[in-house]
């Protein structure tokens, strides 16, 4: 196993410092860059970083895992990002922690899976004594800016420290909405506790009717090329001071709805001849209606062609903002930052299409929704067209970014991923198996025999699903138990939190391989713990739990806003939550898997 000591000397102005690394991958790094030109004449060899999200992207969609056949046909999808795949490294096998934005992208820039992190529900902020990668890299004089374009990004949920510059990159529509809806709030809270009269009426239905404004748009929304070109100013300023910076992208588009730009779409099915398209895809009866037997669910009424064409679509938007990467990747290599600059490109999770009765995400842990695309380049660093087959997470990215660095990292809960990419650190351990986590929560009700009565309790049902992958098998556990409010009789609710902790205990385990059943169909699953790779898996999970479940941390509340709000709800993200504000993170913490007896 290597050793690392890292040396660092003030040199001239406040902030100035030179990194030094002996027999770690900075010291090779630095080296590459002697050995080349480098962007600028700059004391600090340090590499620049990139790092880049794009939404909701399956890895299917992306060309260079030659698996786009069932959304684009034998056409490319994103050239862009293939380019970095063969300049680069390509993980084939990368899990997302969840399949959602908000806990999937607090995984990412604080390097903690969800069980640790602990934003689990929307009311969530990132724990404030849990550093992000930027409060890293800005404590180590990285000049720092992010730019992203979707609601669960915002700052009130933590993604904002870090960073000396932090923007929300919205189209047009959806900036005039925000702004809009931001007013009408302010106007229809002067008016909260006046008399019901003509002049409140038209104020609140003003409110209701910008809310409404505000969620298409969220929908609608391009915003891809605001995020490239608040990201390029920031670059051009970036190369003139020569400070090694980090960015971060976080790009929207690829989520619903689909409505990709000319020519994208008509690119994938050019031949469709039908009336469907991807405008408000989530609640539009002709595509899926809600499924009273799967809160959330939907119940899919599209025809397999007009299947077809939205996945086309799916493909378009994500061709689209391919292209928009590609102008900022064009610009690095203007700049002559290319062979001194990090890239790292990856989603949050994927979206399903019905393979498992739904679609988007963040209703299950299925492959679709949580094999993401995972590229990284770095010249003369990573050889150019490495690509990883072990299973990997989203979570081991940031500890990754700061070691090929030399970033010093305090009590990381996850690995580096640098022994698969460097055959010098081949020899370390590599990160243990990717641990994916869900935690939904819904209204629900519970009858309760009292005497001749019968008693209907409103009660909120929570639903935790964990998954864990050792090689091509992945264990699942389900938990689902309610939670009674606290305004009942006494004895109602003594008799409530025993059945809520009885039921809290209790979990449904399956294993399936992934190899001989990729898609994970109900009856190729088991529950039959004896096959030995299946028990191994298994124990490897539950020590897995146990090491993070004591890394764990309290989740912050968040103070929300009523235009996020608006936009989450247009989304479709607010539909069946229940009351989560009430949950304290603690309450989340599930026990280790464990086999009965």
């Amino acid at each position: 196993m290597d050793s690392y000591s890292i040396a660092q000397r003030e040199r001239g102005t406040p902030g100035s410092r030179l990194w030094t690394l002996s027999g770690g991958v900075l010291a090779h790094t630095a080296v590459a860059l002697a050995l080349g030109a480098c962007a600028s004449e700059r004391d600090d060899p340090r590499p620049n970083v990139l790092l880049v999200s794009f939404d909701s992207t399956r890895r299917e969609l992306v060309s260079a895992y030659g698996e786009q056949e069932e959304f684009a046909g034998a056409r490319a999808v994103t050239p862009n990002l293939d380019r970095l795949a063969r300049e680069g490294a390509l993980f084939e096998d990368a899990v997302a922690t969840t399949s959602w934005t908000l806990a999937s992208h607090a995984a990412i820039l604080t390097g903690t899976p969800d069980l640790v992190h602990a934003v689990e529900l929307p009311d969530y902020g990132i724990p404030h004594e849990l550093p992000t990668l930027a409060e890293h890299l800005q404590r180590a004089g990285f000049r720092t800016a992010g730019f992203f374009s979707g609601p669960y990004l915002e700052p009130e949920f933590g993604f904002g420290r870090g960073f000396e510059t932090y923007s929300a990159c919205y189209g047009a529509e959806l900036a005039r909405a925000a702004d809009a809806a931001r007013e009408s709030s302010l106007r229809a809270a002067e008016h909260v506790g006046a008399e019901v009269d003509l002049e409140r009426l038209a104020v609140w239905q003003e409110d209701i009717d910008t809310q409404r404004a505000l969620e298409v748009a969220a929908q609608r929304d391009r915003s891809s090329a605001a995020v490239v070109d608040a990201a390029l100013r920031e670059l051009e300023a970036a190369a003139r001071e020569g400070r090694p910076f980090f960015f971060f992208a976080h790009f929207f588009d690829p989520h619903y709805d689909y409505v990709p730009p000319e020519p994208f779409d008509r690119s994938f099915d050019p031949d469709y001849a039908g009336a469907i398209d991807g405008r408000d895809f989530y609640r539009n009866p002709a595509v899926s209606e809600p499924d009273p037997g799967s809160p959330g669910g939907r119940r899919r009424t599209a025809s397999d062609r007009d299947l077809r064409h939205l996945r086309g679509l799916y493909a378009g938007d994500t061709a689209a903002t391919d292209r928009e990467l590609g102008r900022l990747l064009v610009r690095l290599d203007d700049l002559d930052l290319t062979r001194n600059t990090l890239v790292v490109v990856l989603s949050d999770h994927g979206d399903e299409f019905f393979e498992h009765g739904g679609i988007g995400h963040r209703r299950t842990l299925f492959e679709e929704a949580v094999r993401v695309p995972l590229l990284m380049r770095l010249p003369d660093v990573i050889r150019a067209g490495t690509r990883v087959a072990r299973p990997v997470s989203t979570a081991d990215v940031a500890p990754t970014v700061l070691e090929l660095l030399g970033v010093h990292e305090e009590g990381s809960a996850v690995p580096s991923l640098v022994p698969l990419l460097l055959p010098s650190h081949s020899g370390r351990p590599a990160p243990p198996g990717p641990m994916s986590r869900l935690v939904r929560t819904e209204a629900s009700q519970m009858r309760i025999q009292d005497g001749t009565e019968v008693l209907t309790v409103p009660v909120d049902r929570i639903h935790v699903t964990e998954s864990y992958r050792k090689d091509s098998i992945k264990v699942t556990c389900d938990r689902s138990w309610i939670r009674p409010p606290a305004n009942l009789r006494p004895d109602v609710l003594e008799l409530l939190r025993e059945e809520s902790s009885r039921q809290r205990d209790q979990a449904d385990l399956r294993w399936i391989d992934l190899e001989r059943h990729p898609d994970e169909a109900e009856q190729d699953h088991s529950t039959d713990f004896g096959e030995p790779r299946a028990r191994e898996a298994l124990e490897e999970f539950r020590r897995r739990h146990q090491e993070l479940l004591r890394e764990r941390r309290q989740a912050a509340r968040r103070h929300a806003s009523v235009t996020v709000e608006s936009a989450l709800g247009g989304l479709g993200y607010t539909e069946v939550e229940a009351n989560a504000e009430l949950v304290p993170s603690s309450e989340l913490a599930t026990p280790a898997p464990r086999l009965p007896g």
